[in-house]
């Protein structure tokens, strides 16, 4: 596993399913329409507080390309960019990538979740860094719960 920004992970940033995994699981993604190819790229959110259920997937050719948002619960999607492409093409073009779209949802959802669970090992030790660290107030300084008395006689019991 590659590493990505805590930072950009806890902003909500999608990240390259292959540029956090690589190939590990030997799968490309891609699929032929009209007799042209198109790579389909898949990203996602790593940030594990984030319940977005959504994949961001990028078709590319030599000259064509466009994204859509994937919903994973609702298996909708929306047309987010395209370049070189009509919107019916476009269309055309996924309808195609997920004919069996169970057996590829299934596929986004297993990667939906190593990507949140990658999200959360990266942020494991940061989390728990930023934490600050309490300090225990002087026996005769004001007890930090406001109740006016010194510490060692409130809560420093």
């Amino acid at each position: 596993m590659r590493a990505v920004s805590p930072a950009a992970i806890l902003k909500g940033d999608t990240q390259l399913y292959i540029d956090v995994f690589g190939n590990l699981d030997g799968i490309e993604l891609a699929t032929s329409v009209d007799d042209v190819t198109y790579a389909i790229f898949d990203r996602y959110c790593m940030n594990p507080n984030c319940k977005c259920n959504d994949v961001f997937l990028r078709f590319l050719t030599n000259k064509k390309d466009f994204a859509i948002t994937l919903s994973l619960k609702t298996k909708k999607y929306e047309i987010v960019d395209k370049t070189g492409i009509s919107e019916e093409q476009a269309i055309k073009v996924v309808k195609h990538s997920l004919k069996d779209s169970d057996k590829a949802i299934q596929l986004f959802k297993e990667r939906y979740a190593k990507m949140k669970n990658a999200g959360r090992e990266a942020l494991k030790g940061i989390v728990q860094m930023d934490e600050p660290t309490r300090q225990k107030p002087d026996r005769n300084a004001p007890c930090p719960c406001g109740s006016g008395k010194k510490y060692k006689k409130c809560c420093g019991l």
